[in-house]
């Protein structure tokens, strides 16, 4: 009897969240923007792709459970907010006819630090130990993997920690099956060279190699100075060069252009001794081009300047625009944002510079909508100011237009267009937007009063997306 009243608890609880939710959807009826439905969990600094089998991929960023809770001031509405400091939330995908988030195969680690990984086969459960593999002896790999239950299957043990979260990530189509991922944060929150591809039907990475390092001058060489086909069952080469914050571009040709990017670097190296003096922040304006017949990457013509944390797409027309960025290490207060729009012609390996956007950004998105037409959305004219303004650009004839906000600022996000005329913005960081008056006035507007109280921002699980068609003949009417 005593769950009567819990029954009926849970009950008033669902009535008055979809009252909730409809007054919700009512408010949010007339705006071009539609919320769908969120992430399973709130990420920023990810990359997305809209995939050959009409599915959306979501790879790489830092992702964060977020939830309602209270801050501490009692009484007061706010948001908890735990990360996953790992990488087996780092990769997942968007049905858009379903409306439906599926998680897929993490992306794997290295055999590098105190850590090992033990899969149970009868749970089908991972668990992580704070333990050096390398240190291991036979009999104590044994004793690690006894199960408790003799009835059971035998732990298996695994040097690879899956703490490659991909900060910074940026990812691409190399062929109709298969993504390429490339460079991205580290656990150690480096850039990295790497260029692991995805198979999209067998859901699967390249696995890993397991074998000790070769030995250099007496010392045993580091997982950075490892070439990856070393470390992963893979053919395709590593980047000639480490980034993060940078961004990949696939042609109509099939090859792949990645551009701009930071890293950080050592300094003062000794070989000899496998020391350094210090690591220093390097913001790079080099572009590489994996091209896949002869399986390698070539440097091609560099852009203007250092870009990090900038946009680019190809054109209907194959050629690579570039929008803003951040001309320098964005954490840095003296470091230009960038409204410059460059182009980029393979065919000549040649750059022009196009009509600058109306503001400058960094962490904003642009994609190739199914008008022809380039859409800006959101980042920040000032870093950790993020906006939700939108601006199209138009290739053939030079010129900008102002597009629909959209109903969130959004910075550090991941957008993508499908064949259907819609634009996706997904994820990313409101935090700090609502400084901005204005903003806060557009937010009070749209958001419930049970979700409102002393909202600052939070990291986003949130998508919301644009039918560009609809949102035209709408315009029109006007």
């Amino acid at each position: 009897m005593k769950s009567l009243p819990i029954f009926f608890l849970l009950l008033l609880s669902a009535c008055i969240n979809a009252q909730t939710q409809r007054e919700t959807e009512q408010r949010y009826a007339d705006y071009p923007w539609q919320f769908t439905t969120p992430m399973p969990h709130g990420r920023y600094g990810h990359d997305a792709i809209y995939a050959s089998n009409g599915n959306i991929y979501v790879m790489g960023g830092l992702v964060y459970k977020v939830v309602k809770g209270f801050t501490n001031g009692k009484g007061q509405k706010g948001w908890i907010i735990d990360h996953y400091n790992d990488g087996r939330y780092s990769n997942l995908t968007f049905d858009p006819i379903k409306n439906q988030w599926e998680y897929m195969t993490s992306i794997p680690g290295t055999e590098y630090g105190n850590h090992v990984m033990l899969y149970y086969p009868d749970e089908d459960k991972w668990i992580e130990k704070q333990v050096a593999i390398t240190k291991l002896t036979n009999e104590a790999k044994i004793k690690l993997c006894q199960p408790l239950d003799n009835n059971k299957k035998p732990a298996r043990i695994y040097g690879a920690n899956f703490i490659r979260q991909g900060n910074g990530v940026a990812i691409t189509t190399l062929q109709n099956n298969i993504v390429l991922w490339v460079g991205g944060g580290d656990f150690l929150n480096d850039g990295t060279n790497i260029a692991l591809p995805y198979q999209l039907k067998e859901d699967t990475w390249p696995g890993l190699i397991r074998k000790e390092y070769e030995f250099e001058s007496g010392r045993r060489k580091t997982i950075y100075e490892t070439d990856q086909r070393e470390m992963f069952q893979t053919t395709v080469p590593p980047m000639q060069e480490s980034r993060r914050d940078h961004r990949a571009v696939t042609t109509s040709d099939g090859k792949i252009y990645v551009l701009g990017g930071w890293r950080r670097e050592k300094t003062g190296v000794n070989l000899e001794k496998g020391t350094y003096n210090k690591m220093v922040n390097v913001v790079s304006k080099t572009m590489e081009c994996y091209d896949p017949e002869p399986n390698r990457w070539e440097y091609k013509k560099p852009l203007s300047c250092e870009r990090m944390s900038f946009a680019a797409v190809a054109g209907n027309d194959n050629k690579i625009y570039i929008f803003g960025g951040a001309a320098g290490m964005e954490t840095e207060p003296k470091t230009l944002i960038l409204n410059t729009v460059e182009v980029y012609d393979p065919e000549t390996d040649s750059w022009s510079f196009r009509k600058s956007m109306p503001v400058k950004r960094s962490g904003h998105c642009a994609v190739l909508a199914a008008d022809g037409k380039i859409y800006v959305l959101g980042g920040s004219e000032v870093p950790d100011l993020p906006l939700n303004t939108v601006y199209i650009y138009d290739p053939e004839k030079d010129i900008w237009e102002k597009g629909p906000d959209m109903i969130l600022p959004r910075d550090v996000f991941a957008a993508v267009s499908t064949p259907d005329g819609k634009i996706y913005a997904i994820g990313g960081t409101d935090v700090n937007a609502y400084k901005n008056k204005a903003l806060w006035k557009h937010l009070a507007e749209l958001v419930p009063n049970d979700e409102l109280g002393d909202y600052t921002g939070k990291v986003q699980d949130t998508v919301e997306v644009l039918d560009i068609h609809k949102w035209r003949k709408s315009k029109e009417k006007k």
